[in-house]
């Protein structure tokens, strides 16, 4: 402990020389800076929001803020490093009234990140882009009234509906990636789970009665 105690002393007495050999003038940010490497271990730096979900096309906002650096931020701006791809991207962060702020304009696709304060450094942080479930195509098994003498027929990447009044109509739909719900739901205020929740390709059921229209709400 005394010799931890020593330790500190003799660091703290470094940064007052190198604050009095730069002269009073940039004497508050020389100290936080050199405050930063020297007591690292005094300072916390906190990440908002860290792991992040964002709509695809969105804007995120990532604050970081430094506490234990003794009064105003320090010269060392922090970065918040993208890690993905061959290449890292750095982006310097900002100062603002609330700490530190990295923008990017619209997220349009998943990425890691970090930040970076002098020889501190954040966790890995997530940010995932919510990108909306679409449907490939829909194919239409028909199933026709017996007094049409038609036999069965599928139709493939359909999706509009024709048939007499009393034909038994089996959607499958094709969507981009695994469901967790769907519904198909009809004009006439009708609404049909879909099954195959999942593993695909999804299925719903129903009888054609009359003229209408219907639309698939999807959740992934």
């Amino acid at each position: 402990h005394l010799r931890g105690a020593a330790l500190r002393g003799i660091l703290a007495t470094a940064v007052l020389a190198v604050i009095l050999t730069l002269g009073i003038g940039p004497f508050s940010r020389v100290a936080r800076t050199a405050w930063l490497y020297a007591f690292s271990f005094n300072v916390r730096l906190d990440v908002e929001p860290g792991d992040a979900r964002v709509v695809a096309g969105q804007p995120l906002r990532v604050w970081a803020r430094l506490s234990g650096t003794r009064g105003a931020p320090a010269r060392t701006l922090p970065t918040l490093t993208v890690l993905d791809g061959p290449t890292p991207r750095v982006v310097e962060m900002r100062p603002t009234a609330d700490g530190y702020l990295a923008e990017f304009p619209s997220v349009d696709d998943s990425f890691v990140y970090r930040i970076n304060a002098a020889t501190l450094t954040s966790r890995d942080y997530r940010v995932e882009a919510l990108v909306a479930p679409r449907v490939r195509r829909v194919d239409v098994q028909y199933a026709y009234p017996g007094f049409t003498g038609l036999a069965p027929y599928v139709e493939e990447d359909g999706g509009d509906i024709y048939g007499p009044a009393g034909t038994e109509v089996r959607l499958l739909v094709h969507t981009d990636k695994a469901i967790a719900e769907g519904t198909l739901v009809l004009s006439d205020g009708r609404r049909v789970p879909l099954e195959g929740l999942r593993v695909g390709p999804l299925t719903a059921s129903f009888s054609v009665e009359f003229d209408g229209s219907y639309r698939l709400a999807l959740t992934d």
